[in-house]
């Protein structure tokens, strides 16, 4: 396990799901949340949530994402060039 706490798996699951769903299109982190779910991922942290939408704020910092808001809401997609 990482030192932060978080798993380790959790960020490359979270790029898995934005690589797949967000290549053209925006992405929600309730979004990403419920897919990795759905493959039977499971979190660790109580508020998986919050972790899932700290770890696609990670990725942006590593410019693998890129963040836009619209309407109020926080919207991630997969950064042009990154495969």
């Amino acid at each position: 396990a990482s030192h932060s706490g978080k798993p380790t798996g959790l960020t490359q699951a979270v790029y898995g799901v934005v690589k797949r769903l967000a290549k053209d299109r925006l992405i929600l982190p309730s979004e990403v949340s419920r897919e990795l779910k759905m493959q039977d991922f499971q979190p660790r942290a109580k508020k998986f949530s919050t972790s899932v939408y700290l770890t696609l704020v990670r990725l942006e910092k590593q410019e693998k994402v890129t963040r836009t808001i619209k309407d109020g809401k926080r919207y991630f997609m997969l950064r042009n060039g990154h495969e």
